[in-house]
This record gives C-alpha cells, sequence and structure tokens, in this order.
C-alpha cells in the first residue's frame, strides 16, 4: 500500500478533486490507518501528474488562490486496478508503546502504570471518535457494495483499537498486581 494508490481511489471516487478537499477526505475517512500530511499528499499529486496518472487543471478564484482540480487518466485508473488485485502481506506493526515497554523495567511501576494509562485513555478517545464522528462517511457509498466495504473497514478499526484497550486494561492491572515489588530504578 502506498500513499499513490490512496490518493488514486480518491481522485477516482471524487474526481474532479482538490488537494485540499483530498486531505479533508483523508481527515475524516482512512487517516486512523493510513494518516498522510498536507505536505505528503500534494508532492505524492505532483509525482502522479508526472506519471500521467492524474491530470489537472486551474480553477480561477476571485477571492482565494487558484486552486487544482484532480482528474485520474486512464492510466491511472489501469495502476489503480492492478494494485487492487495484488495480494497484499501481513501489516507491519510499529508500536511506540510496546518498545517502550521492552525497556521499561529501569521505571518505577509507577511510572510505567501512568505511560500505560495515558495510552488508555488516548485510545479510548479514538475509539469514541471511530465509533461516532466516522459513521457520517458511510453516507458518501456510491452503492450499498461501497457502504459494506466501509463498514468493514471501519469495523477492522474498532475492534483493533478495542482490543488496545483492552490489553491496556489487562498490563495495569497485572502491574498493580506485582506494585508492591515493583523495581525502583538503579
Amino acid at each position: 500500500m502506498s500513499l499513490r494508490h490512496a490518493l488514486l481511489g480518491f481522485i477516482q471516487m471524487l474526481e474532479p478533486v482538490s488537494g485540499y478537499d483530498l486531505k479533508k477526505w483523508f481527515q475524516g475517512s482512512i487517516n486512523f490507518y493510513w494518516p498522510a500530511t498536507h505536505t505528503q499528499i500534494y508532492r505524492t499529486l505532483g509525482e502522479l501528474a508526472e506519471q500521467e496518472f492524474v491530470r489537472h487543471k486551474t480553477i480561477e478564484q476571485t477571492t482565494h488562490p487558484d486552486k487544482k482540480v484532480y482528474s485520474i487518466t486512464q492510466k491511472g485508473k489501469a495502476e489503480l486496478t492492478h494494485w487492487l488485485k495484488e495480494p497484499l502481506k501481513l501489516p507491519v506493526t510499529r508500536h511506540g508503546l510496546l518498545v517502550q515497554l521492552s525497556f521499561a523495567d529501569m521505571l518505577t511501576t509507577e511510572e510505567i502504570l501512568m505511560l500505560l494509562s495515558e495510552y488508555k485513555h488516548k485510545v479510548h478517545t479514538h475509539l469514541q471518535f471511530l465509533n461516532h464522528d466516522q459513521q457520517q462517511f458511510m453516507q458518501y457509498g456510491r452503492s450499498d457494495r461501497e457502504r459494506i466495504l466501509w463498514e468493514l473497514v471501519l469495523d477492522s478499526g474498532i475492534e483493533y483499537y478495542q482490543g488496545e484497550l483492552k490489553w491496556a486494561e489487562k498490563a495495569i492491572r497485572k502491574l498493580r498486581s506485582i506494585k508492591s515489588r515493583g523495581k525502583q530504578p538503579a
């Protein structure tokens, strides 16, 4: 998976679409599993145009700077279709808290509990976002099948973060059970 394929997918779905609107769609939909910054989006749009996967036209505006709107080309549709048919590998997990915990024995139990509690709070907040705010994008599905696919993607994110929340609660319980024996930093 790459940002360029996500952009091709959104452009194919929304065309013609501006970079600004693409960023809004990213933030409101796939950002929880594939984030992208404003700079990354615009740089990748330039690369897609150079590769002739998208074309753009400039729209003059009187009250705002001119804007570019993008459409997908036949070459871009072929690239997107090819990518959609590729089998994917298991995702690579990069989990900063797990790296921290791998070496956290040098902290006090209270310090570790604080890390876990902060993480639990962030996960809980993100779950609320997924459960409520993400639902609004279902209305933009162009077919029943597309809405079902989006719902499945959202369900995956919700279930992932529910698992993270459950794990964080378990980790806190386990550490509290050994708190009296907790190791102090050397």
